[in-house]
């Protein structure tokens, strides 16, 4: 058992860990998206038909129905080739140099391209003027228009590492840890049908994985959802299966450590009303302004997910992980918008590498209940004595028609057990199982039925006769060792052969028949 000390060190050990691990990913997000060469930070843009001055990054929501915001700024000639737009809020986007459209991204008509999660990489043409006029043109369907960072111009020797490495960090993590959060659903759900239970960890834990990656797809870059009617439904789905990702999350935990689901019931309440408005959304403009009164229950949520985490009855020291990430990627949620921070949200991170971790824990541990299972059912075959297998083993044998049984029983065993006592006699059948095993292949069993009763499977020996004589040497062999073990003791044993048919019954029975007669012939010769 731990000490007190050693507990609270492991356990500041884990929340510095978890601090470290969010703010390096978060800096890793971040820091790449600092201008580097010549930053673009003031702009211009339109409004009542009037040019109004900005300062990078700017966000402003929008009205109903597609709009459009155009930007624009001006920049002497520098040596430069590459522009970096880091991560617009929008749908689709135009950029024109000097009235020439050199860059776009989705369709203006139909804006349900998904860009907010994406840093894109201009290639400027050649060569730039003394003066140049650079207007950025962005549709959005939905939520809010603009630019989250300051654009800026660069080399594309020097741009396009960082690019990578960002797009890498905005997409392709996150579908790589959604390819194992799906792979790792499917299992769960799978090992349900071997866990008969009402309210089964499993279930939930894969159906939260289920929906956590159907919920990261809103972070995954995209040229088009289809129409706006397509996209309309595919966001309500994304934004639902996140509401019910958190919900099976509690319920699954409920389940781990309580064996119940209590505080999962009112939340499904909570969260069936907040999934029924978003599904009744009429259009994008709605369903934004719904959205930011549901994301409070979707807040609420994560908290009880916190909350959970904390209480549970098995909670080991690295589960302050796990909670340590949430709690951050919550501070982060709540003072984003009244400190106006538009760096990355840290919370799809959080919540997938969450149950990503408590789903691989699960798996882990049915995967040591099942290898207990299996030791249990060996330990049932197995003779504690001598540690061969024992007569229940028979009933589940299948062995090869081509082999042979024998049946042995120790001849004078009973005397020599009243004689030496039972510890020797223990001793004595270990010894015979030794010499047994070392004269016989490993493929091969032998099985104590009882006392001191014995029987061999000698499987893939040649057909009769010929394997009656192999066997027989095989026992001569086994009956000159076992002799020689303890001098002025006469030990002996008799046997029966039969070859395997495919019946182990009817092997048995012949061969415990040809046992007895060499017993009987033993007692004519003694008399």
């Amino acid at each position: 058992m731990p000490t007190k000390f050693s507990q609270a060190a492991l356990n500041l050990f884990y929340l510095l860990f978890a601090a470290g691990s969010f703010f390096l990913l978060l800096a890793g997000l971040v820091y790449p998206l600092t201008p580097s060469g010549y930053s673009l930070p003031l702009w211009q843009h339109n409004q009542d038909d009037a040019w109004k001055d900005v300062q990078m990054p700017y966000i402003e929501r929008v009205g109903p129905g597609i709009t459009t915001k155009v930007l624009r700024t001006s920049f002497p000639y520098i040596d430069a080739d590459t522009l970096i737009i880091p991560r617009q809020s929008g749908n689709a986007v135009e950029v024109r140099l000097n009235d020439r459209v050199i860059y776009k991204l989705g369709d203006p008509a139909q804006p349900t391209a998904n860009l907010w999660n994406f840093v894109q990489m201009v290639i400027l043409p050649e060569p730039l003027q003394s003066s140049n006029q650079l207007e950025i043109s962005i549709t959005s369907s939905y939520f809010s228009t603009g630019i989250n960072g300051i654009p800026f111009l660069t080399n594309y020797e020097q741009a396009a590492g960082r690019v990578m490495l960002l797009n890498w960090l905005y997409n392709d993590f996150l579908l790589f840890a959604s390819g194992a959060a799906l792979i790792l659903s499917v299992i769960l759900i799978v090992l349900v049908f071997s866990r008969r239970k009402s309210h089964n960890a499993e279930l939930f834990m894969g159906l939260a994985l289920l929906f956590g990656v159907i919920y990261i797809q809103d972070m995954q870059f995209r040229l088009t959802t289809g129409d706006l009617a397509m996209f309309l439904w595919v966001k309500k789905g994304i934004m639902v299966s996140g509401y019910l990702g958190t919900l099976c999350f509690i319920c699954g935990l409920e389940s781990y450590h309580w064996k119940r689901v209590k505080t999962g019931r009112w939340i499904a309440v909570i969260t069936g009303i907040s999934a029924a408005a978003i599904l009744a959304a009429s259009d994008l403009y709605s369903l934004a302004i719904l959205l930011d009164y549901t994301n409070l229950i979707f807040i609420f949520n994560i908290v009880i997910m916190v909350i959970v985490l904390l209480r549970g009855k098995k909670n080991p020291s690295w589960m302050l992980l796990p909670a340590a990430w949430i709690i951050f990627s919550l501070l982060q949620m709540v003072l984003a918008i009244p400190l106006g921070i538009t760096w990355p949200l840290m919370s799809s991170y959080a919540l997938l590498l969450t149950i990503i971790l408590i789903g691989v824990k699960l798996v882990i541990e049915y995967n040591q209940l099942f290898q207990e299972n299996i030791d249990l059912e060996r330990a049932k075959n197995r003779d504690p004595l001598t540690g061969v297998m024992n007569r229940s083993y028979l009933t589940q044998f299948k062995g090869n028609t081509q082999g042979y049984l024998v049946m042995i029983d120790l001849d004078f065993f009973k005397g020599v057990n009243d004689k030496y006592g039972h510890t020797f006699g223990d001793q004595l059948l270990v010894q015979f199982v030794d010499v047994a095993t070392q004269n016989i292949r490993k493929k091969d069993l032998v099985v104590r039925l009882g006392g001191d009763e014995f029987v061999f499977i000698l499987d893939y020996v040649i057909l009769p006769p010929a394997g009656f004589e192999e066997v027989e040497r095989i026992l001569q062999r086994i009956q000159s060792q076992y002799s020689a073990l303890h001098a002025g003791i006469t030990l002996e044993f008799s046997y029966g052969i039969a070859p395997l048919d495919g019946s182990i019954e009817n092997s048995l029975e012949i061969a415990d028949k040809r046992m007895y007669q060499m017993k009987e012939k033993k007692k004519q010769l003694n008399s």
